[in-house]
């Protein structure tokens, strides 16, 4: 609101970039018996099935679908699924989740450029995390739970065998890079 600020701006021109995919969205409840206890699930699923790329003008029109770029474009991930598998004790006072991200294995980016690279994209990856919720009162909720459940490493991105693994380099948005860890709250309405 009136300061002087510095804008970075990288100098790109994508010629052409088009998409198309589907999402899913799943949300599925079972009730167990009459005691007000549940089972559910809630599941998205993303299916992308073409992202193509035109670096500038002129240049080739390239399918990265599948890839998964260090610079500009991120992961392109064929499909990817974020999963929760909860149980409602009864009367609704308290539950308890797990949840599951997966994230299929990708290319590197420079395998729509040059398909006989020996440049490696990112393993498949799972990580799981656990939360419960317990109504203490009318008043009062408690909740917590465990991030990275399985304290699951990061992947290693871009690795090019014999000549650099690429040990300390991965994609944070994608892949946790804090391992796990706990949190706690507190709710009072």
């Amino acid at each position: 609101t009136g300061e002087r600020d510095t804008l970075q701006a990288p100098y790109v021109n994508s010629g052409m970039l088009t998409t198309r995919g589907v999402d899913f969205g799943i949300n599925w409840t079972k009730d167990l018996g009459d005691g007000g206890s549940s089972f559910y699930v809630n599941s998205q699923i993303t299916y992308l099935d073409e992202v193509k790329i035109q670096d500038a003008p002129g240049e080739i029109v390239l399918d990265v679908r599948d890839t998964l770029s260090t610079t500009y474009y991120g992961a392109q991930y064929k499909y990817k699924m974020y999963n929760t598998f909860g149980y409602n004790l009864p009367n609704g006072r308290a539950s308890v989740a797990l949840n599951w991200r997966y994230l299929p294995e990708i290319k590197s980016e420079t395998a729509a450029r040059n398909p006989a690279t020996t440049q490696l994209g990112a393993d498949s990856y799972s990580v799981f995390g656990l939360n419960t919720r317990v109504m203490i009162n009318d008043r009062l909720e408690f909740r917590g739970g465990i991030d990275n459940l399985l304290d699951e490493d990061p992947v290693v991105v871009e690795a090019r065998p014999g000549l650099d693994s690429n040990t300390d380099v991965t994609r944070t948005e994608y892949y946790d890079a804090l391992g796990r860890r706990a949190y706690i709250g507190l709710k009072m309405s």
